[in-house]
């Protein structure tokens, strides 16, 4: 089964890779600086990142803000939501999803 992930920056996941190809799902190379190892936060579905991130930690919850390459299909969406409410438990808090 799929699964999102929400990945911060210089994670080694995305570090890992020489060939970019591998890891981003096109358009992403043209979002995703390389230059000195520096990575934004990233959004993993089946192994390829489809989008950037960011966060913003309010009083009562948590706002994950996406960037995607491409649009992102429901299903994926649904991944993502999934990735955002597992992040947000870490903090003890809701997360909602913004494109």
């Amino acid at each position: 089964d799929a699964t999102a992930w929400l990945l911060p920056a210089y994670d080694e996941y995305t570090l890992g890779y020489t060939v970019r190809s591998a890891l981003l799902a096109p358009p992403g190379e043209a979002y995703v600086s390389f230059g000195h190892s520096i990575l934004l936060p990233s959004v993993v579905i089946d192994g390829k990142v489809v989008a950037t991130w960011r966060r913003t930690v309010k009083k009562h919850s948590i706002v994950i803000e996406l960037n995607p390459f491409a649009p992102l299909s429901a299903a994926e969406m649904q991944l993502v939501g999934a990735a955002a409410d597992r992040y947000g438990a870490f903090f003890g808090l809701p997360a909602e999803v913004k494109r």
